[in-house]
């Protein structure tokens, strides 16, 4: 079948060369239409279930709504894991199926469960959107410049405008918003004048009701018209509220403004910001699975100049995903583009010819245009990953061609009288079964990466695809379009065959020194081989292992935890302070704060915990220079507690134990005081043990009789950082 192949291409070399530049062609627009990812989509499909209950403290929390919906949603088909979190108000379970189930299947049969979930009046559940790991891709800083612009006018423009224009972008599943406050109208009664004018609370409740709605009356019939009869109470005005009647005394009024006062105020909140150590507010931007993330993030920019803000309003990128893939493809492009001069470099120094240099060469676009077009029909990315399989594959695609031109060559000058066609025919066939066995031999060593499942498979399987499609799409070029050059662009010239100047130099110069050692003494080369073997296993054990390298991000993630129970005010102060600090530091591009949570967002952190996500300039110190200047700076804030770390570490670290560290420690038990206790045994063990930074413990301190913690299941956990050790 190879000889055919072979033979048919011989005489149908039009077909072959058209054939091979439409897939250049295709390979080379497909590559521009393909998603760019830092790393493969490894979002295992999860529903998360939000459920807000205002007024109801964790302990209530979890009794009344978790411990209902978990029961509702455990016999769902396919469940993997059910994780629950229970916070002041909030509550959260994610339901994680199994990999390859379908998502929204998935939601369906959660969504379908929850309607028998016995839940307190006026609580509804709901599904936040569907969102991949790496989803949260830009953050956004809204602040005031000049001053003038409050930061709960901030919030309203963010809510109005900015988040409804940037969900409006193809591929963005959630914008949330923190910071500044939600507006509400309040009213707020005066005891002392109620009982004067005889008014009840209820009663005001229900003139507030009337006048902040609308109501109908049905229609009347006016001849060939029809009139709908309306009643518009609906106003969201002061004085029009304040004029509102509550019922009649003595035939007399009595108004809203009589016995309260209507004002504007914020709605409770769980969270704040700001902006460069400036009050404002910050967009989380997220996206859906499967959406090129750099094109989303030009998209989100480009409306952010779009938008007219008002003078002296400015918004501000403060973490930009973008800006490491932009980073590691391009690191991963050099690569490519370095491997691929240094293979054209040596063929030609072996070769010694540009005609045989240049047929070897093209192996590898049409190659990899194949892959390409398999990447396009399989669903899969460009990334880290399948940029890694190709820079492996580098070198490997080019050695079938090298096989077949330098043999079509050498026949070629050893039969000048022959027949062309017939001896670039023989030539390759007779090559054609030690290309096959090599192929398939490199083919099989990276063919159990794919029978990986988890988040392993999810992350080498690229690999493995991207190494198989060019090894094989490389044979068959050997075959086809190779021959096919060949027979266009080489000539015999009837002199004999021999090595080129560095060939006939490498070989002179192994013979008579490696060879002849290893030939003249083979028990002292078997044996000095075996001292290195058992050398090298006996250092594996001793050598540190990840599951990823430590990537430099060119930005991190802080997390300055005070004691629970502090207040929101408090912890602003905190976070400034925080913030005032990391400014001081000379790589330090940008700092966006965080202190608590968003309204409807699935990341719980308690009004206590400030989360940094600061930006760094790209020269400098090396990182963990900077990061230790970080830990040493904040560490002398008092009563606070120090996690750092990088976005997409900490996105992992997430998935994988479910808080943002490498390691984590859950204790479990009924009794919380004494959980207290062992959690701060171990939290001690651990800061003794070399190689762990940043030892916290979630709730250290006593919680006040009024407050909870937003654990559920009465378990503590202990996060570690960990460190690279030489």
């Amino acid at each position: 079948m190879l000889n055919r192949l072979i033979h048919f291409s011989l005489h149908h070399r039009p077909l072959i060369l058209m054939m091979a530049l439409v897939v250049l062609i295709f390979g080379a627009q497909t590559l521009t239409e393909l998603p760019v990812e830092v790393l493969p989509d490894m979002t295992k499909p999860t529903v998360t279930i939000l459920t807000e209950s205002p007024g109801l403290a964790p302990e209530e929390v979890e009794a009344l709504v978790t411990q209902p919906i978990e029961a509702a949603v455990q016999g769902v088909g396919g469940l993997d894991r059910l994780r629950s979190n229970s916070d002041v108000g909030l509550s959260l379970v994610f339901a994680e199926f199994g990999w390859g189930t379908d998502i929204y299947r998935a939601r369906q049969l959660v969504q379908e469960r929850l309607q028998g979930a016995a839940l307190p009046k006026g609580v509804k559940a709901g599904m936040t959107p569907v969102s991949s790991l790496m989803g949260e891709i830009v953050l956004v800083g809204l602040k005031s410049t000049d001053g003038k612009t409050t930061p709960v006018e901030l919030r309203v423009l963010a809510d109005w405008t900015v988040r409804r224009r940037l969900q409006s972008i193809r591929g963005i599943a959630e914008v949330l918003t923190i910071g500044g406050g939600v507006r509400q109208i309040e009213v707020r009664p005066h005891p002392h004048r109620m009982a004067a004018f005889g008014v009840s609370f209820d009663e005001i409740e229900a003139a507030v009701s009337r006048a902040s709605g609308n109501a109908t009356s049905g229609y009347l019939q006016n001849g060939p018209r029809e009139v709908m009869v309306r009643n518009l109470g609906m106003s969201t005005s002061l004085d029009d509220l304040a004029k509102t009647v509550i019922k009649a005394v003595d035939h007399r009024p009595v108004l809203i403004s009589d016995v309260a006062e209507v004002s504007h105020g914020v709605q409770p909140m769980r969270g704040d910001a700001s902006v460069n150590g400036t009050m404002g507010v910050v967009l989380s931007i997220d996206k859906a699975p499967g959406f090129d993330t750099l094109r989303l993030t030009t998209e989100v920019e480009a409306a952010l100049k779009e938008l007219s803000l008002p003078a002296g309003v400015s918004a501000e990128i403060l973490f930009r995903q973008g800006d490491f893939i932009e980073h590691a493809i391009g690191n991963l492009k050099e690569a490519i583009r370095d491997g691929a001069v240094m293979v054209a470099v040596i063929l030609f120094l072996f070769l010694l010819n540009l005609r045989t240099t240049f047929i070897t060469l093209m192996a590898m676009p049409l190659s990899f245009a194949v892959t390409i077009l398999v990447f396009k029909l399989f669903g899969v990315s460009v990334n880290s990953m399948t940029l890694g399989g190709l820079a492996v594959a580098i070198g490997m695609v080019v050695d079938d061609a090298i096989v077949d031109v330098e043999n079509v060559w050498r026949r070629l000058r050893e039969n000048p009288g022959k027949i062309r066609l017939d001896i670039i025919a023989s030539a390759s066939s007779e090559v054609r079964n030690s290309i096959l066995y090599a192929t398939v031999l490199v083919m099989l060593v990276f063919l159990p990466l794919m029978g990986l499942e988890g988040i392993e498979g999810r992350l080498f399987t690229p690999i493995a695809i991207a190494t198989i499609t060019s090894m094989a799409a490389s044979f068959v070029v050997s075959l086809t379009v190779i021959p096919v050059l060949c027979s266009l662009m080489l000539k015999a010239n009837g002199k004999a065959h021999g090595d080129g100047f560095v060939v006939r130099v490498m070989k002179w110069t192994v013979r008579h020194t490696f060879l002849r050692f290893a030939l003249g003494a083979p028990v002292v080369t078997l044996a000095l081989v075996g001292v290195l073997l058992i050398a090298a296993l006996m250092l594996y054990p001793k050598m540190g292992k990840e599951f990823l390298p430590a990537f430099n991000e060119g930005s991190a993630t802080i997390s300055l935890a005070g004691a629970p129970g502090t207040s929101l005010a408090h912890s602003n102060e905190v976070g400034e302070a925080a913030v005032r600090l990391l400014r001081s530091i000379p790589e330090v591009k940008s700092v966006g704060r965080r202190a608590g949570r968003a309204e409807r967002d699935d990341h719980v952190m308690p009004v206590s915990v400030n989360e940094l996500d600061v930006e760094f300039f790209d020269n400098g110190r090396p990182r963990d220079e900077v990061f230790r200047d970080i830990r040493e700076k904040l560490g002398k804030i008092p009563g606070t507690a120090l996690n750092i770390g990088q976005p997409i570490g900490h996105r992992l670290s997430h998935m994988l134990s479910g808080v943002s560290a490498k390691i984590a420690v859950k204790i479990f038990g009924p009794d919380l005081a004494v959980l207290r206790e062992k959690g701060e045994k171990v939290r001690d063990i651990a800061k003794t043990v070399p190689g762990l930074t940043d030892v916290n413990l979630e709730a250290q301190v006593p919680i006040p009789p009024d407050q909870d913690r937003s654990e559920s299941r009465a378990s503590r956990r202990l996060r570690c950082a960990t460190r690279d050790t030489q």
